[in-house]
């Protein structure tokens, strides 16, 4: 589910790139209901794509907090962050909000897998009265 390292090729603009003997899916879109239901579950992992101020003043409960902008500029490795066989919910805002689906895709770049977007986000979540907390990431 999460990226695996495997043997790297360099491509022709000198970018180092993992090769992958099947290539992952690209992000599916979900809805309310199926984001609820990986909740409950506990199958997956939610990851706020909004800034750190946003997320410190709300977000899903045990949501991870990476923004769109850092990652995009810092490429980091999230393997530790990622428990390894989990789903990976990533949300922002809302329907207005598209760090959601700019940070799915730039995963789904670097190799990350198993990828779903859930477009309604924190305006939905909140709305339906779901479970959420404040403040830092642990």
């Amino acid at each position: 589910i999460i990226k695996k390292p495997l043997p790297v090729k360099q491509s022709q603009s000198g970018e180092v790139r993992e090769s992958r003997a099947v290539e992952p899916q690209e992000p599916e879109w979900i809805e309310l209901e199926l984001a609820r239901k990986h909740f409950e579950e506990k199958d997956a992992i939610f990851i706020d794509a909004r800034e750190v101020e946003e997320y410190q003043e709300g977000h899903i409960q045990d949501a991870v907090n990476v923004p769109y902008g850092w990652y995009w500029k810092e490429h980091p490795d999230l393997s530790t962050l990622l428990p390894e066989g989990r789903v990976i919910i990533i949300y922002c805002s809302g329907s207005d909000c598209e760090a959601s689906v700019q940070l799915a895709f730039a995963m789904f770049e670097r190799g990350y897998s198993n990828l779903k977007i859930f477009f309604g986000g924190w305006e939905d979540w909140v709305n339906a009265g779901l479970p959420v907390q404040e403040g830092p990431q642990p």
